[in-house]
Protein backbone atom coordinates (compact mmCIF):
# COMPACT_ATOMS: atom_id res chain seq x y z
CA UNK A 1 0.00 0.00 0.00
CA UNK A 2 2.87 2.37 0.72
CA UNK A 3 4.26 1.91 -2.79
CA UNK A 4 0.80 2.48 -4.27
CA UNK A 5 0.47 5.76 -2.38
CA UNK A 6 3.95 6.83 -3.50
CA UNK A 7 3.22 6.05 -7.16
CA UNK A 8 -0.13 7.84 -6.93
CA UNK A 9 1.55 10.97 -5.59
CA UNK A 10 4.21 10.80 -8.30
CA UNK A 11 1.54 10.34 -10.99
CA UNK A 12 -0.47 13.32 -9.72
CA UNK A 13 2.68 15.46 -9.65
CA UNK A 14 3.46 14.37 -13.20
CA UNK A 15 -0.05 15.32 -14.31
CA UNK A 16 0.32 18.73 -12.68
CA UNK A 17 3.66 19.15 -14.43
CA UNK A 18 2.10 18.24 -17.78
CA UNK A 19 -0.70 20.76 -17.28
CA UNK A 20 1.88 23.40 -16.35
CA UNK A 21 3.84 22.60 -19.50
CA UNK A 22 0.71 23.05 -21.61
CA UNK A 23 0.16 26.48 -20.08
CA UNK A 24 3.80 27.56 -20.01
CA UNK A 25 4.63 28.89 -23.47
CA UNK A 26 8.31 29.78 -23.18
CA UNK A 27 10.48 28.06 -25.79
CA UNK A 28 13.52 25.93 -24.95
CA UNK A 29 16.96 27.30 -24.44
CA UNK A 30 18.90 27.90 -27.62
CA UNK A 31 21.09 25.04 -28.80
CA UNK A 32 24.73 25.74 -29.38
CA UNK A 33 25.91 25.98 -32.94
CA UNK A 34 28.91 24.09 -34.24
CA UNK A 35 31.10 27.19 -34.04
CA UNK A 36 30.30 27.69 -30.33
CA UNK A 37 31.14 24.15 -29.26
CA UNK A 38 34.61 22.96 -28.20
CA UNK A 39 36.75 21.50 -30.94
CA UNK A 40 35.58 18.07 -32.08
CA UNK A 41 32.12 18.14 -30.44
CA UNK A 42 28.92 18.05 -32.46
CA UNK A 43 25.72 19.89 -31.56
CA UNK A 44 22.97 17.80 -30.03
CA UNK A 45 20.13 16.93 -32.37
CA UNK A 46 16.47 16.79 -31.32
CA UNK A 47 14.31 14.13 -32.89
CA UNK A 48 11.82 15.80 -35.19
CA UNK A 49 8.06 15.38 -34.87
CA UNK A 50 7.98 13.58 -38.21
CA UNK A 51 10.58 11.08 -37.06
CA UNK A 52 8.53 10.40 -33.94
CA UNK A 53 5.38 9.83 -36.00
CA UNK A 54 7.19 7.38 -38.28
CA UNK A 55 8.35 5.52 -35.18
CA UNK A 56 5.06 5.55 -33.27
CA UNK A 57 2.11 5.88 -35.65
CA UNK A 58 2.21 2.43 -37.36
CA UNK A 59 2.26 0.56 -34.05
CA UNK A 60 -0.45 2.74 -32.48
CA UNK A 61 -2.77 2.33 -35.48
CA UNK A 62 -2.28 -1.45 -35.61
CA UNK A 63 -2.73 -1.79 -31.85
CA UNK A 64 -5.93 0.28 -31.79
CA UNK A 65 -7.37 -1.78 -34.65
CA UNK A 66 -6.74 -4.92 -32.62
CA UNK A 67 -8.45 -3.33 -29.62
CA UNK A 68 -11.52 -2.55 -31.72
CA UNK A 69 -12.03 -6.27 -32.23
CA UNK A 70 -11.38 -6.99 -28.54
CA UNK A 71 -13.82 -4.27 -27.41
CA UNK A 72 -16.83 -6.50 -28.06
CA UNK A 73 -15.70 -8.68 -25.13
CA UNK A 74 -14.78 -5.78 -22.87
CA UNK A 75 -11.67 -3.65 -22.42
CA UNK A 76 -9.54 -3.36 -19.30
CA UNK A 77 -7.22 -0.57 -18.24
CA UNK A 78 -4.16 -2.82 -18.59
CA UNK A 79 -4.67 -2.83 -22.37
CA UNK A 80 -3.41 0.76 -22.40
CA UNK A 81 -0.04 -0.16 -20.87
CA UNK A 82 1.53 -0.79 -24.28
CA UNK A 83 0.74 2.80 -25.30
CA UNK A 84 2.29 4.41 -22.21
CA UNK A 85 5.95 4.23 -23.36
CA UNK A 86 4.94 5.85 -26.65
CA UNK A 87 3.06 8.57 -24.80
CA UNK A 88 6.21 9.16 -22.73
CA UNK A 89 8.17 9.82 -25.92
CA UNK A 90 5.64 12.44 -26.99
CA UNK A 91 5.69 14.08 -23.56
CA UNK A 92 9.49 14.23 -23.59
CA UNK A 93 9.42 15.83 -27.04
CA UNK A 94 6.84 18.38 -25.89
CA UNK A 95 8.95 19.16 -22.82
CA UNK A 96 11.98 19.80 -25.00
CA UNK A 97 9.95 22.06 -27.27
CA UNK A 98 8.26 24.08 -24.53
CA UNK A 99 10.57 24.04 -21.50
CA UNK A 100 14.17 23.09 -22.21
CA UNK A 101 16.08 20.57 -24.24
CA UNK A 102 17.87 18.94 -21.29
CA UNK A 103 15.64 16.65 -19.27
CA UNK A 104 15.51 17.19 -15.48
CA UNK A 105 17.42 14.93 -13.14
CA UNK A 106 14.16 14.11 -11.32
CA UNK A 107 13.18 12.02 -14.34
CA UNK A 108 15.90 9.51 -13.47
CA UNK A 109 14.50 9.25 -9.94
CA UNK A 110 11.07 8.40 -11.36
CA UNK A 111 12.59 5.73 -13.61
CA UNK A 112 14.40 4.26 -10.60
CA UNK A 113 11.19 4.14 -8.55
CA UNK A 114 9.29 2.41 -11.37
CA UNK A 115 12.13 -0.08 -11.88
CA UNK A 116 12.25 -1.01 -8.19
CA UNK A 117 8.47 -1.38 -8.07
CA UNK A 118 8.39 -3.55 -11.21
CA UNK A 119 11.15 -5.86 -9.98
CA UNK A 120 9.50 -6.28 -6.57
CA UNK A 121 6.09 -6.91 -8.11
CA UNK A 122 7.47 -9.53 -10.51
CA UNK A 123 9.38 -11.26 -7.70
CA UNK A 124 6.28 -11.37 -5.48
CA UNK A 125 4.17 -12.76 -8.30
CA UNK A 126 6.58 -15.63 -8.87
CA UNK A 127 6.85 -16.47 -5.18
CA UNK A 128 3.06 -16.49 -4.76
CA UNK A 129 2.65 -18.86 -7.71
CA UNK A 130 5.27 -21.15 -6.18
CA UNK A 131 3.26 -21.12 -2.95
CA UNK A 132 0.13 -22.11 -4.90
CA UNK A 133 1.96 -25.04 -6.48
CA UNK A 134 3.30 -26.08 -3.07
CA UNK A 135 -0.19 -26.08 -1.57
CA UNK A 136 -1.62 -28.01 -4.51
CA UNK A 137 0.99 -30.73 -3.95
CA UNK A 138 0.14 -30.84 -0.23
CA UNK A 139 -3.60 -31.17 -0.85
CA UNK A 140 -3.13 -33.74 -3.60
CA UNK A 141 -0.98 -35.87 -1.29
CA UNK A 142 -3.83 -35.68 1.26
CA UNK A 143 -6.26 -37.09 -1.28
CA UNK A 144 -7.94 -33.83 -2.28
CA UNK A 145 -8.42 -33.64 -6.07
CA UNK A 146 -7.73 -30.38 -7.90
CA UNK A 147 -11.41 -30.13 -8.87
CA UNK A 148 -12.29 -29.63 -5.18
CA UNK A 149 -10.04 -26.60 -4.70
CA UNK A 150 -10.16 -23.06 -6.08
CA UNK A 151 -6.49 -22.31 -6.74
CA UNK A 152 -7.28 -19.19 -8.76
CA UNK A 153 -8.41 -18.96 -12.37
CA UNK A 154 -4.98 -19.58 -14.03
CA UNK A 155 -4.56 -22.91 -12.18
CA UNK A 156 -8.26 -23.74 -12.53
CA UNK A 157 -8.09 -23.34 -16.31
CA UNK A 158 -5.38 -26.02 -16.45
CA UNK A 159 -7.48 -28.28 -14.21
CA UNK A 160 -10.49 -27.84 -16.48
CA UNK A 161 -8.48 -28.74 -19.57
CA UNK A 162 -7.33 -31.93 -17.83
CA UNK A 163 -10.96 -32.99 -17.53
CA UNK A 164 -12.34 -31.50 -20.74
CA UNK A 165 -11.13 -30.70 -24.24
CA UNK A 166 -12.13 -27.03 -23.99
CA UNK A 167 -12.88 -24.22 -21.58
CA UNK A 168 -16.57 -23.52 -21.11
CA UNK A 169 -17.00 -20.33 -23.13
CA UNK A 170 -20.19 -18.93 -24.71
CA UNK A 171 -18.21 -17.77 -27.77
CA UNK A 172 -17.62 -21.38 -28.89
CA UNK A 173 -19.53 -21.94 -32.13
CA UNK A 174 -18.20 -25.33 -33.21
CA UNK A 175 -19.35 -27.74 -32.01
CA UNK A 176 -22.75 -26.22 -31.38
CA UNK A 177 -24.14 -26.27 -27.85
CA UNK A 178 -20.65 -26.78 -26.43
CA UNK A 179 -21.25 -24.09 -23.85
CA UNK A 180 -23.19 -25.10 -20.75
CA UNK A 181 -24.65 -22.59 -18.32
CA UNK A 182 -22.99 -22.84 -14.92
CA UNK A 183 -24.49 -21.66 -11.66
CA UNK A 184 -22.12 -19.89 -9.25
CA UNK A 185 -20.86 -22.08 -6.40
CA UNK A 186 -22.53 -21.62 -3.04
CA UNK A 187 -19.91 -19.73 -1.08
CA UNK A 188 -20.10 -17.81 2.19
CA UNK A 189 -20.22 -13.98 2.18
CA UNK A 190 -16.87 -12.42 1.37
CA UNK A 191 -15.70 -15.39 -0.74
CA UNK A 192 -15.88 -15.64 -4.49
CA UNK A 193 -14.55 -17.79 -7.30
CA UNK A 194 -13.39 -15.91 -10.37
CA UNK A 195 -14.18 -17.23 -13.86
CA UNK A 196 -16.24 -20.12 -12.48
CA UNK A 197 -18.31 -20.21 -15.70
CA UNK A 198 -15.24 -21.35 -17.66
CA UNK A 199 -14.45 -24.26 -15.31
CA UNK A 200 -17.61 -26.34 -14.64
CA UNK A 201 -15.51 -29.30 -13.48
CA UNK A 202 -14.05 -27.26 -10.61
CA UNK A 203 -16.58 -27.23 -7.75
CA UNK A 204 -14.45 -26.14 -4.81
CA UNK A 205 -14.89 -27.04 -1.17
CA UNK A 206 -11.55 -25.41 -0.37
CA UNK A 207 -9.91 -22.22 -1.53
CA UNK A 208 -6.74 -20.18 -1.03
CA UNK A 209 -6.59 -16.96 0.93
CA UNK A 210 -4.10 -14.57 2.49
CA UNK A 211 -6.46 -14.35 5.49
CA UNK A 212 -6.82 -17.55 7.57
CA UNK A 213 -10.27 -16.64 8.94
CA UNK A 214 -11.92 -16.00 5.59
CA UNK A 215 -14.96 -18.02 4.42
CA UNK A 216 -15.61 -20.90 6.85
CA UNK A 217 -12.22 -20.66 8.47
CA UNK A 218 -8.89 -22.39 8.24
CA UNK A 219 -8.70 -25.91 6.81
CA UNK A 220 -6.36 -28.48 8.43
CA UNK A 221 -3.45 -27.90 6.07
CA UNK A 222 -0.15 -26.16 6.70
CA UNK A 223 0.13 -22.73 5.06
CA UNK A 224 2.71 -21.97 2.40
CA UNK A 225 5.09 -19.10 3.08
CA UNK A 226 6.55 -16.86 0.39
CA UNK A 227 9.02 -13.99 0.35
CA UNK A 228 7.61 -10.59 -0.45
CA UNK A 229 9.66 -7.55 -1.27
CA UNK A 230 10.28 -5.05 0.27
CA UNK A 231 8.96 -6.70 3.48
CA UNK A 232 11.43 -8.63 5.62
CA UNK A 233 8.80 -10.99 7.01
CA UNK A 234 7.43 -13.62 4.62
CA UNK A 235 3.81 -13.73 3.58
CA UNK A 236 1.51 -16.71 4.09
CA UNK A 237 -1.03 -18.39 1.86
CA UNK A 238 -3.69 -20.43 3.67
CA UNK A 239 -6.20 -23.10 2.69
CA UNK A 240 -9.69 -22.08 3.85
CA UNK A 241 -12.99 -23.91 3.78
CA UNK A 242 -15.51 -22.99 1.10
CA UNK A 243 -18.03 -25.36 2.69
CA UNK A 244 -19.00 -25.87 6.36
CA UNK A 245 -17.21 -28.78 8.05
CA UNK A 246 -20.44 -30.79 8.22
CA UNK A 247 -21.05 -30.49 4.47
CA UNK A 248 -17.68 -31.67 3.20
CA UNK A 249 -17.65 -34.65 0.82
CA UNK A 250 -16.80 -37.99 2.46
CA UNK A 251 -13.09 -38.58 2.97
CA UNK A 252 -12.06 -34.89 2.99
CA UNK A 253 -10.61 -33.36 6.18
Amino acid sequence: MGLRILLTVVSVCGLIGLISALIYRQGPERLCTSSELPHGEQPRQIVSARQLLVLIAPFVIAYLLLLVHRAQYGLMDRYALELLPLAALLIVRYYQDRIRTRLPAAGWALIAVMAVYAVALTHNGFTIYRAVVSLSAELRSAGVPDTDVDYGWPYNFVTELRHSDHLNDPRILVPSHAYQAVNPPLLPPGCEMHAFRHTPHVRPVYGLSFQPNLCYGLAPFAPAHFSRWPHRTPGSLYVVRFAPPGRLPPGLP
